[in-house]
């Protein structure tokens, strides 16, 4: 059976550059070095179905694309498991290159310290499309949608906070701590603007801090919690 002729995933017969069976993309020649770099760059950088592109997307009409997802489209925008591999590469440049903390987070290669630091962006993730749900209960979403968009917007805003913070960082002290603020805050304004209906910038800026103020209240129940069930120590 001729590679040529045939998927080499399905083994359907080929027609065109993609299968008509399983949609795998055909090229008529073997992928070398200079086909590799350059899928690695359209994967990143370029503005058709890259992570860049769907980042951009994610600012102008986050809506769009967590319908999108969520509707089970895959394909056109990078889905947040290729946004994902982004933020770790970013993390790792910068880890390398500018600074071993993250937003006022110290963090060393030691694999539990890593672990640690993305469990803390796991459970800002956790938390706010717990609060979301509850907050646009109305609005008859499921929670999973809640997830998929705090999940998209959390890995938007850490990329440009980072690269923004990076940037500043050469220029201004002790700012880290501030990007961690702000990295909630705009995932809880974007995240709105997905489940709202009415999009005007007052409208947003209400729903943002109530949803604000139900994920202060959230945390302190939680902190009670513990410190009741003991999980957590008070100490004088």
């Amino acid at each position: 059976m001729s590679e040529k002729n045939y998927c080499t995933i399905c083994q359907s017969e080929r027609e065109g550059k993609y299968c008509s069976n399983c949609g795998q993309k055909i090229e008529v020649t073997k992928t070398g070095l200079t086909t590799l770099i350059t899928d690695f760059y359209h994967n990143i950088f370029s503005f058709q179905k890259s992570v860049i592109s769907t980042l951009i997307d994610l600012l102008k009409s986050p809506s769009k694309v967590v319908n999108n997802y969520a509707l089970g489209y895959r394909g056109y925008y990078r889905s947040p498991g290729n946004i994902l591999l982004f933020l770790l590469t970013l993390t790792a440049v910068h880890f390398i290159f500018i600074d071993q903390a993250v937003f006022g987070m110290q963090v060393s290669f030691r694999s539990e310290e890593i672990q640690g630091h993305f469990t803390f962006l796991l459970i800002i993730i956790f938390v706010i499309s717990i609060t979301s749900y509850l907050y646009y209960l109305k609005v008859k979403a499921s929670y999973v949608k809640h997830l998929i968009s705090v999940i998209y917007l959390s890995f938007t805003f850490y990329i440009i906070l980072l690269i923004l913070s990076d940037v500043l960082s050469f220029f201004i002290a002790d700012l880290e701590f501030y990007f961690l603020l702000l990295l909630i805050l705009f995932v809880i304004i974007w995240n709105s603007i997905v489940f709202l209906t009415n999009k005007n910038f007052w409208n947003v800026f209400l729903h943002s801090f109530l949803h604000l103020l139900v994920l202060v209240g959230f945390l302190l129940i939680f902190g009670i919690v513990l410190i009741i069930t003991g999980v957590v120590e008070v100490v004088n």
